[in-house]
């Protein structure tokens, strides 16, 4: 693991080399597609962003951390962008949270400009600035989950687990550090249950997202275990394209979410760690991860249908929901009988 003072981007082997100049080109559809989905997509997430759970001072404060994330993760992966830009956009961005908004100039930000982001990057960062700008562990975060996205923006894909976990560092359990350092709570044994919560949400999200990743030409399964499974890459993303895995892969798939569905049980004790309000948002969370573990469990192709937490999932999923937020995960949830070996444990 990369020691979390090194906060340069870090190399991906085999990954391509960030290139020497910007090169940034307008591509006003994908710009226009950007700032629609800002906003729009805290609807579509796996988990309640900035709700009503936590307090009013700091919903405000989780919006704009949001906000900055989300235009960044949709530059580092948003279609019709070219990798130079991409490159550039982020590391302007990079730029822009380690200088003070009064130094801070119109020029600094080509790359966004020329992709018609200027604007909205200008008033994300305003809000960056004005609600956790000078916090520094926020600060220290925000940078290492840019820096991760810099690995996707250069085409990152795992060669095993432990790539993909220390990705996972930069892009995920950055979000569980910012919301405990939000609420003061500095404890080793939060943080340790918080970042490996985040860890298998990462995983889960991977999993939910094959057919979506293969369509954009990237996948986020290590491959290792594309070895293990028996497929190639090339393969692989035939059959997600195709909405077809086939029965061994399916079954795959669907092991690897119960391992993460029991990882996410066996660290919900986080909940009683936390503040009253911010433990219920993890509840939420837990309970929204652990639906999409059901629904990975039961689909006979993952590529087939996505799982999501929106508007038609049925009324059976939905008592689950709110039965797993209220009184906490059950041992084997999802499993229908079968036995989780044990989860695999983030040493940081």
């Amino acid at each position: 693991m990369t020691p979390e003072g090194a906060l340069t981007v870090p190399q991906v082997p085999g990954a391509p080399a960030a290139p020497d100049a910007p090169g940034a080109r307008a591509a006003s559809d994908a710009s226009r597609n950007l700032v629609l989905r800002i906003d729009a997509r805290r609807g579509t997430e796996n988990f309640p962003v900035a709700s009503l759970l936590l307090q009013r001072p700091v919903r405000s404060k989780v919006l704009a951390i949001y906000r900055l994330a989300r235009l960044a993760d949709d530059l580092a992966d948003e279609p019709g962008i070219e990798d130079a830009a991409r490159l550039a956009c982020l590391g302007e961005l990079m730029q822009a949270i380690e200088t003070p908004p009064g130094a801070r100039a119109s020029e600094q930000l080509p790359s966004l400009e020329a992709l018609g982001l200027r604007h909205t990057a200008s008033r994300v960062l305003a809000q960056w600035f004005e609600e956790v700008g000078t916090h520094p562990i926020v600060q220290r975060e925000m940078r290492l989950m840019l820096a991760a996205f810099h690995w996707d923006a250069r085409g990152f894909e795992p060669l095993d687990w432990e790539q993909f976990d220390r990705y996972c560092r930069g892009s995920a359990a950055t979000v569980g550090r910012m919301l405990l350092a939000l609420h003061g709570c500095a404890h080793p044994a939060a943080i340790a249950a918080s970042d490996a919560i985040c860890l298998a949400l990462q995983r889960i999200n991977m999993l939910q997202d094959v057919a979506i990743d293969a369509l954009r030409d990237r996948v986020y399964i290590p491959g290792t275990v594309l070895g293990g499974w028996g497929v190639t890459r090339d393969a692989w993303l035939g059959l997600c394209r195709a909405g077809s895995l086939g029965p061994e892969l399916a079954r795959g798939l669907r092991e690897e979410a119960l391992l993460q569905g029991e990882q996410l049980r066996r660290n919900q004790h986080l909940a009683a760690l936390l503040p009253f309000r911010l433990g219920l948002e993890v509840r939420a969370i837990l309970a929204g991860g652990n639906s999409i573990v059901r629904q990975l469990d039961a689909s006979p192709d993952a590529a087939l249908r996505r799982p999501t937490l929106g508007g038609r999932l049925p009324w059976r999923l939905r008592l689950q929901l709110v039965g797993d937020f209220l009184r906490g995960l059950p041992s084997g949830s999802g499993t229908r009988g079968r036995a989780h070996p044990q989860a695999q444990r983030w040493s940081l």
